[in-house]
C-alpha cells in the first residue's frame, strides 16, 4: 500500500496530488481511506488517483466516495458512457476522485487490450 502526494500551483491555485495504490485486507483498506481523507483534510483542491483496488460497494470506496466526486460517475451515474464503454461491473478499480469544487470533463477509460497493461487507462481533464 502506497500513497505518494504532491502539491502544484496553476493559475494561482494549489492542487494537492495523490496517487494510491492500496492493496489489502477489507480491514486494512479502510485504514487506508481514512488516512487519505486525513491527509487531505482542509485542502480545497484535491485530485486523488490512481489503482485503488477498491469497487463501489466496498467499504473503503464509500468513505473516499461520501467526501471526493467520482470523475467517471459524476458525469455517467449508470457507470456507461455515451459511446458504450461499460465500467459498471467488477473491473473498475481504478479511479480519479477530485473535490466538488472541481469539475470532471469528459472522463476517459480505455480498455484492455488497447490500454497497452493490465489495467484500463483512466484520465479526465478537470476544470474549476
Amino acid at each position: 500500500t502506497g500513497t505518494a502526494a504532491a502539491e502544484i500551483e496553476v493559475g494561482g491555485r494549489r492542487f494537492s496530488i495523490f496517487s494510491v495504490h492500496p492493496d489489502s485486507s477489507d480491514e486494512a483498506m479502510v485504514v487506508f481511506a481514512q488516512d487519505l481523507l486525513k491527509q487531505a483534510a482542509g485542502k480545497d483542491n484535491v485530485i486523488a488517483l490512481g489503482d485503488y483496488n477498491l469497487r463501489d460497494y466496498e467499504d473503503a470506496y464509500k468513505l473516499i466516495d461520501s467526501v471526493y466526486t467520482n470523475v467517471w460517475t459524476s458525469i455517467y451515474p449508470t457507470k456507461i458512457s455515451a459511446d458504450g464503454v461499460d465500467m459498471s461491473g467488477e473491473n473498475r478499480i481504478d479511479h480519479i476522485f477530485i473535490s466538488p469544487i472541481l469539475l470532471a470533463v469528459d472522463p476517459v477509460y480505455v480498455l484492455t487490450p488497447d490500454s497497452g497493461t493490465d489495467h484500463a487507462v483512466h484520465w479526465t481533464e478537470i476544470a474549476w
